[in-house]
């Protein structure tokens, strides 16, 4: 017998941090509009507030946990390692990181030409930024093509269907007891 909205919501609400144990792909997608939107919401709030980078990232991450084991329990239930559904966000914040970093060391660069370092001096502010910048904005897309590679896969994942009866992470959701 299907699910309602309404009950996969619900279910989904009861345990919005547990990793362990199994999703229905019913569960997941009710629930993924509203994980998705709440990391959102974070973010545009925080970055409204200018909060500063290092708290917007952290508040971002915390907000997204509930998507995040919403994902491995749904990636578990198709018998899979849960750490696939997240995999591709590790180079997600990777990227940023990196990226924001990159950013404030053209910054720093700028701000000390633009200041009168010229000469030798401006020379090495050149040299110091190129020789930090340049390898962290590679690394920064590099993180972003891994990200883009890997999260049409990690989304598959939760597409797929559940293992029938019990798998490693628990008995199946649709035959379990709710």
């Amino acid at each position: 017998m299907p699910s309602t909205l309404r009950e996969n919501l619900k279910r989904a609400l009861k345990r919005p941090l547990a990793f362990s144990g199994r999703s229905s792909r019913g569960e997941f997608w009710a629930f993924a509009p509203l994980s998705v939107g709440l990391p959102l919401f974070a973010a545009t709030v925080s970055l409204q507030l200018e909060l500063g980078f290092w708290l917007v990232l952290l508040l971002t991450a915390a907000a997204a946990l509930p998507l995040f084991a919403a994902g491995w329990r749904r990636v578990q239930d198709t018998g899979t390692y849960g750490s696939d559904a997240i995999e591709p966000w590790k180079f997600f914040f990777l990227a940023l990181v990196l990226g924001y970093f990159t950013k404030s060391i053209f910054l720093w660069a700028d701000t000390q030409i633009s200041a009168g370092a010229d000469g030798p001096t401006g020379f090495g502010v050149m040299i110091a930024a190129a020789l930090a910048g340049i390898p962290m904005a590679i690394g920064a897309a590099t993180a972003a093509f891994a990200f883009l590679f890997t999260f049409p896969q990690a989304a598959a994942l939760t597409l797929l269907p559940s293992d029938t009866g019990t798998n490693k992470y628990g008995p199946n959701p649709h035959e379990a007891p709710q």
